[in-house]
């Protein structure tokens, strides 16, 4: 993901640039016991230096998409903005990141978003939590997420009503589900129906820590051979490629080629692709789909 932001932990603070994850559910930084090259990118957290920080001294292990990671947990002040401060808040310090691509990015820690409880941690949800402990006065929280340079922004307990382009549409979450889980009743390419995904069998987690958008292989295959997509050359633009829309509960969300384009590269050479790979997730959470900042953007 290209989007995060701030945040400062421990007294006085240390600050770390951080992704907002609504797909994971713990808040996470780099350690200073962390000697892994990839830790060594980034900035990575003193405790002994604040004098908040609480080590608890149990091993964890998290597993991503794009790797795993393994630290202990901890807890301590962290700033999310001027105003809102978080005391005591659960941590993983982590040591060991050799297996996920950290030095690539341009962040060091990740703030969990998700509806899931955080690992080994009897504490709820950071959204929750908020609510709980009356920092915020509504549980709701909104991404602004704007394609660069443009300004985005996370905001909690609410949403930015300026910067709405349509009429608000709500679509229920799943309640058994750790995800934000929502339910796709039709995906149309061109209008017509995907075969895969029609009445309502297919679910979708939107997710702010992936780039892009991914499905089921079957799914995707069907979709990209009515893109035909081994035609297109560097300039997406050209091509008189179809509508995609998603029919969700809250309504149906239509996205225009040059939204779910890319320009990328082959080699040497550029190319026109498409914002959508493929992601089989295995039962009892899978298959899914999942919206990542193409979608939320």
């Amino acid at each position: 993901s290209e989007y995060f932001g701030e945040i400062r932990v421990g007294t006085p603070a240390q600050v770390f640039r951080a992704l907002f994850d609504t797909g994971s559910a713990n808040m996470w930084l780099p350690s200073l016991t962390c000697e892994a090259p990839t830790c060594h990118a980034h900035a990575r957290f003193d405790c002994a230096a604040s004098s908040t920080c609480d080590v608890h001294d149990k091993r964890v292990t998290v597993q991503f998409g794009t790797g795993l990671i393994e630290g202990v947990t901890a807890s301590d002040d962290v700033q999310l903005d001027d105003e809102l401060r978080i005391t005591a808040q659960p941590l993983i310090l982590v040591s060991d990141e050799r297996h996920f691509p950290s030095a690539q990015l341009p962040f060091a820690a990740v703030v969990g978003l998700s509806r899931a409880q955080p690992a080994d941690s009897d504490s709820p949800p950071l959204p929750q939590q908020l609510f709980e402990r009356q920092i915020l006065e509504r549980r709701v929280f909104s991404l602004l997420l704007s394609p660069p340079p443009l300004p985005s922004a996370l905001t909690l307990g609410g949403y930015d009503a300026s910067q709405l382009g349509s009429e608000l549409r709500w679509s229920r979450v799943r309640h058994n589900s750790p995800y934000w889980q929502l339910t796709m009743r039709t995906v149309r390419v061109g209008g017509v129906p995907l075969r895969g995904c029609t009445g309502g069998t297919c679910s979708v987690v939107v997710d702010s820590g992936t780039s892009l958008f991914t499905a089921p292989t079957e799914h995707v295959r069907e979709i990209l051979d009515r893109l035909a997509l081994p035609s297109l050359d560097a300039d997406c633009s050209r091509h008189s490629l179809p509508l995609l829309e998603f029919e969700l509960e809250g309504g149906v969300v239509t996205f225009r080629p040059d939204e779910y384009t890319l320009r990328g590269s082959i080699g040497s050479d550029s190319a026109c692709a498409i914002g959508l790979m493929a992601l089989d997730v295995p039962p009892p959470q899978g298959p899914l789909w999942v919206f990542g900042d193409l979608f939320l953007r």
